[in-house]
């Protein structure tokens, strides 16, 4: 799309909202763009609630790894590999940003274009 083609739509962010408006929209065929400033899925996805909850599910498992003796259940000592654990984690948001439907939505009359996006109402 060129910079003074029609538009139906300008959606700011890819995050939760962004993600089914952009499907919603790419079904009814408008022609959208999308703004990211960093990368595509959102606070959640990439720094908030995905890296987090991945990072947690790694500890409650050395938590009850280090309790099995409480339930009968024999094991040597428990250690936490810190880079294997943050590799996982890692490997989880970019699986998750890849299955993003923008990263493919050109081909659905949708653009992802990295910047900044905002609303203002001219004076």
């Amino acid at each position: 799309m060129s910079e003074l083609e029609h538009l139906d739509a300008i959606i700011i962010g890819t995050g939760q909202g962004g993600k089914p408006l952009a499907g919603a929209f790419a079904e009814a065929r408008w022609r959208t763009a999308i703004i990211e400033r960093d990368r595509v899925g959102g606070t959640c996805v990439v720094r908030g609630c995905t890296p987090t909850k991945t990072m947690l599910a790694s500890a409650r498992i050395a938590y009850l790894a280090r309790r099995a003796a409480d339930y009968g259940v024999l094991t040597g000592e428990v250690t936490v590999g810190l880079p294997a654990v943050r590799k996982r984690k890692r490997d989880i948001v970019d699986s998750v940003e890849r299955r993003q439907p923008q990263r493919d939505g050109a081909s659905r009359n949708t653009r992802v274009d990295h910047g900044r996006g905002a609303f203002y109402r001219p004076a």
